[in-house]
């Protein structure tokens, strides 16, 4: 087979359905925080437009928040056929949560999935990548509540007590009972002794296109993420309340120096890598996946062995 007709390489594609404007609104401490905010729905319809344009299709993971405040979104992301994952209600840090707030939050985003008449998810994110080693519960919740698949754990230094090792490709976890869960984690890269961890938007934000191929070439199942609010030129704004006080307005300005960096230029990287690799939705994979995944046993201390 020549150079030419070599398969592109296949990229497990994922979008993380949240509105930006309402978590950053809750989290400088504006009361009104939980309501619309038309600049997302005029983002969702130019990142349909062009996933439609560039013939690829992603796995939404939907917060149940966002998805209570804007049903209609949820409904055209799946009738432009994509494939719909569950993010939970609230985005909070499940290392903050018990096992039956755990399973409370997880089952108010499916309860709303189920009202609006759509399939009901097969894979599960958390919050944040805010699985822990306090949390080994989490697996087993989620087969309770009928997920085949977790895609929570990344490799990066952010995550406090992080399930360790990070798998470095999807992993079949065998839980106690016999019980087992898929786990495809986020991509990161082997660099020397390192992981880079390029599944993400702000290291796509940041990094050359041709640095973020490399890297995802290097890795056997790309899985990556990316935000809606990352594909939109328009300017971030944080919605402060009525009376922000000079701590809200630090943080809001910490907020856009963090995400708004290299925005502009997400879109034009994201088409160049669509033209080099295959962008899919993890469930067309899955199948593959699982066949191909090692066994590997999730201690009862969150450590993987």
């Amino acid at each position: 087979m020549s150079a030419s007709q070599v398969s592109p390489k296949t990229v497990l594609f994922s979008i993380d359905f949240e509105d930006w404007n309402q978590l950053l609104a809750r989290a400088v401490g504006n009361p009104d925080w939980d309501r619309n905010y038309p600049a997302f729905e005029e983002t969702t319809d130019q990142l349909l437009a062009l996933l439609d344009e560039l013939e690829c299709k992603a796995t939404f993971f939907v917060l149940g928040v966002t998805a209570q405040r804007y049903p209609e979104l949820v409904q055209k992301v799946a009738e432009h056929g994509h494939t719909l994952g569950c993010h939970g209600y609230s985005h909070l840090p499940v290392r903050s949560m018990t096992q039956e707030d755990f399973r409370e939050d997880v089952s108010r985003c499916l309860d709303i999935v189920d009202k609006l008449g759509l399939a009901r998810p097969l894979g599960y994110r958390a919050p944040a990548f805010s699985f822990s080693r306090a949390t080994p519960w989490v697996f087993e919740t989620l087969l309770e509540l009928g997920f085949e698949y977790d895609s929570s754990l990344y490799a990066t230094p952010r995550i406090p007590n992080r399930i360790r090792p990070t798998p470095e490709a999807p992993v079949r976890l065998q839980l106690s009972g016999g019980q087992e869960i898929l786990e495809i984690p986020v991509a990161a890269s082997p660099l020397l002794d390192w992981r880079i961890p390029t599944g993400g938007g702000t290291y796509w934000r940041l990094l050359p296109t041709a640095a973020i191929r490399r890297l995802l070439n290097a890795v056997h199942t790309p899985a990556t993420y990316l935000h809606p609010y990352e594909f939109s030129r328009g300017p971030l704004n944080v919605a402060l309340g009525e009376q922000p006080t000079p701590q809200d307005r630090l943080r809001a300005a910490k907020f856009m120096a963090v995400y708004g960096p290299g925005r502009h230029l997400l879109q034009r990287r994201f088409k160049n890598l669509a033209r080099q690799v295959h962008f899919s939705t993890y469930e067309e994979h899955l199948a593959n996946i699982r066949s191909s995944a090692r066994s590997r046993t999730l201690s009862a201390t969150g450590e993987i062995l």
